[in-house]
């Protein structure tokens, strides 16, 4: 088949959910990238929620795509055209004034100002663009076109996880369903059921995330096991591990689903049950979580231009007091402050048709807690918000910072270079879960990981590449016993 009928075509899968990309999750060829990049500028090919896109790994071509596309779309248009578009740019031709206009606009102005002012437009776009599937769009859908194009010309489109804002919208038709009705009847006990349920549902969500990371962030080997990198499945099963069987004073032990189906009973208790283990980890566990000799790198205690501060293989021993001890005490709040709302007693009242329907306000009380809890869970990083990245600048001494912005626009700053650089730290390119109540050791250094989404493709290449055992080698490739393990994963890798 022809190059453009197979792009079509997986795009068409993309756009349809046949197959599914995560938001946050871009795909390059993994088995043999250096073969997947050709041409003068190095091009390779990369696929999104987007669809597929080529892009020059030599350097960055997206403006002056742009401006091609641009200049391509009004060579055929009236020679005033561009002209007029651009009267209120600064310049003294019309290539300066595009040229402006290019450096100072948000590239997403600039296609809705020059391109979606006209059909045959976005047509000629279409045509220059070759590969892809692409319709006229209605006008709920012209965004998600122009970011669409913009991703292909190269620029980097950033898309948070669903669940985030979602939680915040529910709520919000909550609160709404509750001021609509007055009579309180069964017809408004109908409707406030309805946004309840989905509330309710938005709560799990939200807390199940949270306690699944927050446990796992706290009580993992990050350095020797995790690599910084947060895959919100694993970290669930970790925590179901290390907090099944835990007790909060003499109630129910807590039993939380490793696969995630949990009501909000366990969720709720399990922020106090972690709380009340990470005291426990901190007042007798140091001796034994110890990291081994062969696990501490080479340059520990030999310079002090690069450090090396996780000296034990739980997290939670290696951060500082103060930070430990806050993180404690708003675990502990987490818990104390939902049951005082009666949270999980609102949610089995209001899901069943009973006679002690929850007041509105009760309902109100329940929800202004839950979402003082969640804003603050999501300030502190409990809640694990994902930050894409947003910028770099440097002065002139080379100090650097790189912002990085969550789903509400809301930037965190992070300095470069950092004196963790050999520890492995995510790259900030990436999707990132920042965790700013928590630094690392004794420094302004803030902990942070690496986000990564459950798809097939990440469980495809997961932990890629493997390095074969002498048997798997020479089954695959026919060796003899004398040659290496790596000799023999470099026989059976070629074709």
């Amino acid at each position: 088949m022809r190059d453009e009928d197979i792009v079509e075509c997986m795009e068409s899968l993309i756009d349809d959910g046949t197959i599914y990309v995560p938001p946050t999750e871009t795909r390059h060829p993994v088995y043999f990238p250096d073969y997947a990049c050709g041409g003068w500028f190095k091009s390779g090919c990369e696929a999104s929620r987007f669809g597929v896109r080529s892009i020059p790994r030599a350097q960055n071509l997206a403006l002056s795509r742009l401006e091609t596309l641009i200049k391509r779309i009004y060579k055929e248009a009236p020679s005033e055209q561009l002209q007029w578009e651009l009267r209120h740019v600064t310049g003294e031709t019309i290539n300066e004034k595009l040229d402006t206009c290019l450096r100072t606009e948000k590239p997403l102005r600039v296609i809705q100002d020059l391109i979606f002012t006209n059909r045959s437009h976005i047509e000629r776009t279409f045509q220059f663009m070759r590969y892809g599937s692409f319709r006229m769009p209605s006008p709920e859908e012209e965004q998600r076109l122009a970011e669409k194009i913009l991703w292909k010309l190269g620029f980097d489109i950033g898309l948070y996880p669903e669940y985030q804002a979602l939680f915040w919208e529910r709520l919000e038709k909550l609160r709404n369903a509750l001021v609509a009705h007055t009579k309180y009847d069964e017809r408004d006990q109908e409707s406030i059921r309805s946004a309840g349920a989905n509330f309710f549902v938005s709560l799990e969500e939200v807390l199940d995330y949270s306690l699944s990371f927050i446990a796992w962030a706290l009580l993992s080997d990050h350095y020797a096991l995790t690599k910084f990198r947060c895959n919100f499945d694993e970290a669930r099963r970790f925590t179901a591990a290390r907090l099944n069987g835990a007790r909060i004073g003499s109630g129910e032990p807590v039993r939380l689903d490793p696969e995630g189906r949990n009501t909000l009973y366990p969720l709720v208790q399990g922020f106090a049950a972690l709380a009340d283990l990470c005291i426990d980890l901190a007042g007798s566990g140091k001796g034994n979580a110890l990291r081994p000799e062969n696990q501490i790198p080479h340059y520990h205690g030999r310079t002090e231009l690069q450090k090396f501060p996780f000296l034990h293989t739980i997290l939670v021993l290696d951060i500082r007091k103060d930070d430990r001890d806050r993180t404690i005490d708003f675990l502990r709040s987490i818990t104390a402050s939902l049951n005082e709302a009666g949270i999980c007693d609102i949610r089995n009242r209001l899901d069943h048709k009973r006679r002690d329907f929850p007041t509105k306000e009760e309902i109100t009380t329940a929800c202004d807690a839950t979402a003082r809890i969640v804003a603050g869970m999501e300030s502190a990083g409990v809640c694990p918000l994902i930050y894409l990245y947003s910028g770099t600048q440097h002065d002139e001494y080379r100090r650097g910072r790189v912002v990085l912005r969550d789903y509400k626009g809301k930037e965190i700053t992070i300095r470069v270079p950092s004196q963790y650089e050999a520890c492995r730290l995510p790259r900030l390119g990436r999707p990132q879960i920042v965790v700013p109540s928590i630094h690392i050791s004794d420094s302004s250094e803030i902990l942070r990981f690496e986000f990564e989404e459950k798809s097939d493709f990440a469980q495809m290449w997961k932990d890629y590449p493997k390095r074969a055992t002498r048997i798997q080698a020479e089954s695959v490739a026919g060796i003899t016993s004398e040659q290496t393990v790596s000799e023999a994963g470099e026989i059976a890798r070629q074709p």
